[in-house]
């Protein structure tokens, strides 16, 4: 096949540190929690690069689409949490056990499975549905969540999340992303006792 065109990607990682303060400076405080995606082989900048780029700059956090993705992190030495956000199944209990990634719970089935396979404490996110309507919880299983994990979980509540519905939307003082903060907002409020 020919190539008439010569396509390639140009990583510059003084840019990227650039474009992380920017972002970081945005946030209200400095220890607001920041979590880059660097799924999809960091979205075809290179994951383990750009991992590393972020851990040097004070990233705490990353997330993830897929268990190989974060384990391939793990055995390139990256020691930030790993947060796998894509979908769960027992088959990767062991391995995300293994490979200390931080899953991101978004119905029962997965919450029981991973009550059946991780170890007693081990860490997970909710994902809450607030009007993304692909992935979570709904919000009116905000009390019965917080009631089953002070009550029957073995597992430890480390943080609570959503999708906004659109991203590019900047205004979040009005418009879908307005309303779904508002309806994340009252969620959090049913788990106010954890701490998060």
């Amino acid at each position: 096949m020919n190539l008439y065109r010569e396509t390639r990607a140009v990583i510059n990682l003084n840019n990227l540190a650039t474009n992380y303060q920017i972002l970081k400076n945005l946030l209200p405080k400095a220890d607001t929690f920041f979590c880059p995606m660097v799924k999809a082989n960091g979205y075809g900048h290179g994951d383990v690069v750009i991992s590393k780029k972020l851990g040097d700059l004070g990233v705490r956090a990353l997330g993830v689409g897929l268990i190989e993705e974060g384990v391939l992190l793990r055995e390139n030495g990256i020691s930030q949490e790993i947060i796998f956000f894509g979908i769960g199944d027992p088959k990767f209990v062991p391995d995300l056990v293994k490979f200390q990634l931080t899953p991101v719970v978004s119905d029962w089935r997965q919450l029981e499975n991973l009550e059946k396979l991780a170890p007693s404490g081990y860490p997970v996110h909710l994902k809450f549905d607030t009007g993304m309507h692909r992935l979570g919880f709904s919000a009116s299983e905000a009390e019965k969540l917080k009631d089953h994990f002070q009550m029957k979980s073995k597992l430890k509540l480390k943080a609570l999340l959503t999708h906004l519905h659109t991203g590019e939307d900047a205004n979040i003082l009005s418009g879908k992303s307005f309303e779904q903060l508002k309806l994340f907002r009252i969620i959090e409020g049913y788990f106010k006792e954890f701490n998060l």
